[in-house]
């Protein structure tokens, strides 16, 4: 996933320099199926990205999924709408995007357009690490840090920085 997603913004990137034609054929469909949402919404045409987002959502593309709770998430082509972005962060983090689980984390941690949760949100950083998602260990260990669980926050912590998070190892120091 994070391979597709790391594609998608090559190619924008080789597309917004002028190595690519802007209409550039994609092999890879899910990819293919975003391209042009992501190209409109570097552009701020966000309720065009939001369109095509939901349009690749309902075909089952996780990756669409996430960036459409983020749009939610932001109000961005569409009024913000926690609740909303929860929804499409769970349903990309059920078919398989790690991000989408973090996403669902932070709303619940945080108690954005629900209940606050730390239960759940533990439990979506858990299920986002176990897929390689270092950003989410990160993000346990800030929770427990918070919620002044020490010998958690330093295990975490550690995690994270042995898992390449730069800021987890300034923590520890």
């Amino acid at each position: 996933m994070k391979k597709l997603l790391f594609f998608a913004l090559l190619l924008t990137f080789f597309a917004g320099c002028g190595f690519f034609n802007k209409e550039i054929l994609v092999t890879n469909p899910k990819v293919n199926e975003i391209y042009k949402g992501v190209l409109a919404k570097e552009n701020g045409e966000y309720k065009r990205a939001f369109d095509i987002f939901e349009k690749a959502s309902k075909n089952g593309n996780e990756i669409a999924m996430y960036e459409l709770g983020r749009l939610y998430f932001n109000g961005l082509g569409t009024q913000k709408d926690y609740k909303m972005a929860l929804y499409y962060f769970k349903l990309a983090g059920f078919n398989q995007n790690s991000d989408g689980l973090r996403a669902a984390g932070q709303i619940y941690e945080l108690g954005l357009g629900t209940r606050k949760d730390i239960k759940k949100a533990i439990k979506f950083y858990e299920l986002a690490q176990k897929m390689g998602n270092n950003l989410a260990i990160y993000d346990l260990a800030n929770l427990y840090l918070d919620t002044n669980d020490m010998p958690n926050a330093k295990i975490y912590f550690k995690m994270a920085c042995k898992s390449g998070v730069k800021e987890a190892c300034e923590r520890i120091k």
